[in-house]
């Protein structure tokens, strides 16, 4: 499955659809008709186009970001052509009623619904495809209108339409030509999957939303600036890129939750926990995670917070009197927490392809740092007051070198359950053990580092 790329939204969403019915012969009706009265329908509002073949509903109890199922965007579309299939889409279906049609998968790896969508009797995955704006995506399992999806395209080659048209110049299509005009390169050596629509024009690129979402989903890139106050959990879709700017507060109201994201049964559990084991990371007689009352911050995508040595980003409770416990976590799998202080959390998840650096992270719930089976880079943080450990790592090869952790009266400093991580130049202190193996089987590098007035500095697994 190809990734569907963000789109612009110009001038050029008023006046393409007359050029294109100008442009190109009529699309005959495919002959089958779609059956309907069986199929399982719900309802929703669309609140936003992302693209041609991407749409943000709201289902009536929350929002969800909707992928044409069957469809893509052509391989060879560039800017131009994608804001025309854009228009297109917002023109069938922004701000309506739709009827959302299941398949045999739900969603897609990047949790977007996978569905057929309806405006009135018209099921636009199949009209877009009628218009040239998209090209065929059938897979197994999901081949409930496989004939029908084949028969159209057909249909639109034949006919000419969008991207099976005879290419126009820009002012022939009415594009709005932005900058200089590039010199222009050897069309006929272009892999056809970076091959432009036009190869000789620039196109204006859309400038990223700011400070637009405080609860919810994040389905395209978005800047947080200035100050922000976070009302309910956010969840950044894998196709977004969510950045914040130095000198930002982000406020997270305290022990409340608008927009739950997360509904899971240890997630929602309340009360404070009276078994004695470590079940969904919560140890005995702490507080659940409660998450109908706590926001937690979940980034798909891209993160990027990076912050300056003299300007800082905060992420703390908007509390006048916090807890460690007034906002549940932020889980990144790929980006950077760099030069922020981050305060009153239960928990950070970087993932694989991230970086945590130069922070300060303080008044925590459980652990500062939490590594799962892949390899980040944590470094140069400060980490203390923390419910758990320091950075509690869970396989995998994370590199933690040059960071001062503790202290942390009465936990750890760095937890090792098995990988490979390299532990180095770390100052480690105030802690019952410095660093703890709590299980078989681990290789690390841990060298150069300093401890002080710990219980035990090193308890190997035993």
């Amino acid at each position: 499955m190809k990734t569907i790329p963000r789109v612009v939204f110009t001038i050029i969403a008023f006046i393409f659809p007359l050029t294109l019915f100008m442009a190109c012969e009529p699309v005959q009706p495919v002959d089958e008709q779609i059956p309907t009265e069986t199929s399982p329908y719900t309802e929703a509002t669309v609140v936003e186009i992302i693209d041609a073949g991407c749409i943000l509903v709201n289902t009536g109890s929350n929002q969800e970001v909707v992928r044409y199922i069957g469809v893509e965007i052509p391989d060879s579309a560039d800017n131009g052509f994608l804001q025309e299939a854009a228009a297109a889409n917002r023109e069938l279906v922004e701000g309506k009623l739709v009827k959302l049609e299941s398949d045999e998968q739900d969603k897609d790896t990047n949790g977007r619904l996978l569905r057929y969508v309806y405006a009135g009797e018209t099921m636009i995955n199949l009209h877009l495809l009628e218009l040239g704006y998209m090209q065929t995506d059938v897979s197994r399992p999901n081949v409930k209108y496989e004939r029908l999806f084949y028969e159209a395209e057909k249909q639109a080659k034949t006919a000419g339409n969008g991207i099976w048209a005879v290419k126009l110049a820009p002012e022939e299509k009415g594009f709005r030509e932005v900058g200089e005009k590039k010199e222009k390169s050897d069309y006929n050596n272009i892999s056809p999957k970076d091959k432009p629509y036009h190869p000789d024009r620039e196109w204006e690129e859309e400038e990223p939303a700011v400070n637009r979402t405080t609860h919810g989903i994040i389905a395209r890139d978005e800047i947080w600036r200035d100050e922000i106050h976070i009302t309910g959990d956010i969840v950044v879709m894998g196709c977004a890129t969510l950045t914040i700017e130095p000198g930002t507060r982000v406020l997270i109201a305290a022990n409340r939750d608008e927009d739950n994201q997360n509904t899971g049964s240890i997630e929602m559990r309340q009360g404070i926990k009276q078994e004695d084991n470590h079940e969904g990371g919560i140890h005995y007689h702490e507080p659940y995670l409660d998450e109908g009352n706590h926001i937690s911050i979940r980034v798909d995508g891209t993160f990027n917070a990076v912050g300056t040595e003299d300007n800082m980003i905060v992420i703390t409770s908007d509390s006048d009197s916090p807890t460690m416990y007034d906002w549940n976590y932020l889980n990144f799998n790929e980006g950077t927490l760099s030069y922020c202080i981050v305060e009153y959390y239960r928990f950070i998840t970087p993932g694989e392809k991230s970086v945590v650096s130069h922070n300060i992270l303080r008044h925590i719930g459980a652990a500062g740092i939490g590594c799962g089976k892949g390899s980040p880079i944590i470094e140069y943080n400060e980490i203390s007051d923390a419910g758990h450990e320091a950075v509690d790592m869970h396989g995998g090869s994370p590199t933690i070198r040059y960071n001062h952790l503790g202290p942390v009266p009465g936990n750890v400093g760095i937890i090792i359950d098995g990988g490979s991580p390299a532990i180095t130049g770390n100052t480690i202190e105030g802690c019952s053990f410095g660093i703890l193996f709590i299980s078989d089987g681990s290789t690390p590098i841990i060298e150069d580092n300093t401890f002080r007035n710990n219980e035990c500095d090193i308890q190997p697994w035993i």
